[in-house]
């Protein structure tokens, strides 16, 4: 829709399988599978490649492989080429989205080898089918300042999709380095992706997608998780991005099977078709049914441009029996205080007959989006 800012493209980057299913329900749209990430990363074991693409694909998450025999530098000897070329085909048949590698020959880009692992990722053989995405990964941060935007030129040139980089040394803020990251952007001029990492999390990557002008974020803390309710959502978010915040939610999205229409700071319209998944043993809508699409209106409404939220008390009012086929939850904050905000959610029918109306009390708990 013209207008609408693009949805912010979250990769996660995984040391195995453990944290894969948790980033995905909290908003990661691609994963990075990186073993042994305090070396910097190394192939993942064929075991879990298979295992997160077995998870991550079905529901539409891409997975990229990091291709990387050892620790180290960047620089590899003939052997580990070799090693290198069988893995990529490994990750291409076990059917990942894209490879992520890097390659130095005496501290500068290795044309060679690169262009070689590029054109196997890119070229279909019967031993590597198919046509996967190419990361360059943070190789690129190891190459002299001064030939980073040549590097940009060849690597676009090559058909490259994009770049992971810092910016900067490792271990600098990512905010310090956001002047080098907006001259990589400015270079590359849309013929390949710049991709920023490291120091980039949940609290501030929408920010700095924001000031480079990128659509994609990459890092180990780029979705939140743990023991919150729900994540926090920025209150310009797009629909799309609200959407992507609950859609881990089985619950909600599965079993009542509740879509968010409209999403702002302190307003939310929500609603699901009727099915008889919905209807008691007389016909009738159950009322469990229409008081959790409510429910869920308002927590929609209270989370977006706000701390991550817990209910602590609601009231509902049945009004009159559903005559439509859909219903439509409209909920709207009546006052928020540092710690408590109050709602009203009005539910109605398609027809517009007033179903019933919900009254609600959350507590925002955490920092509030806008902090961060």
């Amino acid at each position: 829709m013209t207008g609408e800012k693009p949805v912010l493209l979250r990769e996660f980057c995984a040391e195995n399988m453990t944290c894969v299913p948790a980033s995905v329900a909290a908003g990661a749209r691609r994963i990075e599978l990186c073993d042994n990430l305090a070396v910097g990363g190394t192939t993942p074991s064929a075991g879990v490649i298979a295992a997160a693409v077995g998870f991550c694909r079905p529901r539409g998450v891409g997975v990229m492989c990091m291709v990387r025999p050892r620790g180290g530098d960047f620089e590899y000897t003939p052997e580990e080429a070799s090693i290198m070329r069988a893995d990529l085909a490994l990750a291409k048949r076990a059917g990942v989205t894209g490879v992520v590698f890097g390659c130095l020959s005496g501290g500068r880009l290795d044309r060679e080898l690169t262009s070689e692992l590029v054109a196997l990722a890119h070229g279909s053989t019967p031993d590597a089918p198919g046509r996967v995405d190419v990361t360059f990964h943070m190789a690129f941060d190891a190459l002299p300042e001064s030939e980073q935007l040549e590097a940009i030129d060849h690597l676009a040139d090559l058909g490259v999709e994009r770049i992971l980089t810092h910016g900067g040394p490792a271990g600098s803020p990512i905010e310090s380095n956001l002047p080098r990251l907006a001259a990589y952007v400015d270079c590359a001029s849309g013929r390949i992706g710049i991709l920023p990492g490291g120091g980039i999390t949940w609290q501030n990557a929408e920010t700095v997608a924001r000031v480079l002008g990128v659509s994609e974020v990459h890092g180990t803390r780029i979705v939140k998780m743990g023991g919150e309710v729900m994540a926090a959502i920025p209150a310009d978010a797009t629909l799309d991005e609200v959407r992507a915040v609950f859609a881990g939610d089985n619950f909600v999205s599965g079993a009542l099977g509740a879509q968010i229409l409209e999403a702002g700071a302190g307003h939310a319209v929500c609603a699901f078709d009727l099915q008889e998944r919905h209807l008691n043993e007389k016909g009738g809508v159950m009322g469990g049914a229409i008081f959790s699409l409510g429910d869920f209106a308002i927590v929609v409404a209270a989370t977006v441009g706000a701390p991550s939220t817990v209910s602590v008390a609601f009231n509902i009012n049945f009004m009159t029996a559903p005559r439509g086929s859909r219903l439509i939850a409209t909920a709207d904050e009546d006052k928020r205080g540092r710690a408590l905000g109050f709602y009203t959610c009005l539910i109605e029918d398609d027809l517009g007959t007033p179903v019933a109306r919900l009254t609600g009390t959350v507590m925002h708990v955490g920092d509030r989006a806008s902090d961060k």
